[in-house]
């Protein structure tokens, strides 16, 4: 079953379940004039953002100010070409990809940007920056879920201001932390 997640900026994207597969409407690579979209937290109301536009290798994902038609530091590529419905999130300005780092399957390690895994086909390989969105019935908002970890992208603490860490936590009954539009 398909469900539609209206973005931020007003698109319309697909969010399939596990067992349908993902179809947003998004590609690669980030170099390349491709469609992105910012990335909502329902419970802050602030966007997924690589903090102070840094293009260095684990640089921490954090929440901020969704600025005015979306800056490049907030905007987000989506490979859709991937049948297994697993996908990476490569950052606009940086063309890194968001992972959890060190591998790690600890509830609350951060997310942060790395260089994006790939084989010598071009298919992303690292289940630590690969995703899925997780559907909670509601076609706004989704979790998104990290392969590696099976756990949910999340605000830590709930926290609604500028500059909170976003990191992992297994995921929970809709929480609103957890979700993301």
């Amino acid at each position: 079953m398909v469900k539609k997640m209206v973005t931020r900026a007003g698109r319309i994207v697909g969010v399939g379940t596990a067992a349908a597969g993902l179809t947003l409407a998004m590609s690669m690579p980030a170099s390349a004039q491709q469609p992105t979209d910012t990335i909502l937290n329902k419970n802050s109301q602030l966007c997924l953002e690589i903090a102070d536009w840094s293009t260095a290798w684990g640089a921490p994902a954090r929440q901020w100010s969704c600025g005015a038609g979306g800056q490049a530091n907030q905007q987000w590529l989506v490979n859709s070409g991937y049948p297994s419905g697993w996908f990476p999130l490569v950052n606009k300005n940086s063309g890194l990809c968001l992972e959890i780092g060190g591998w790690s399957t600890e509830w609350g390690a951060a997310a942060d940007q790395w260089p994006c895994g790939k084989d010598g086909n071009g298919n992303y390989t690292q289940a630590n920056q690969l995703w899925r969105l997780g559907s909670i019935g509601d076609p706004k908002y989704t979790y998104i879920i990290n392969k590696n970890s099976g756990l949910c992208l999340e605000v830590g603490g709930w926290n609604t201001g500028n500059g909170a860490t976003v990191n992992q936590w297994p995921c929970g009954n809709a929480q609103a932390n957890q979700l993301w539009s």
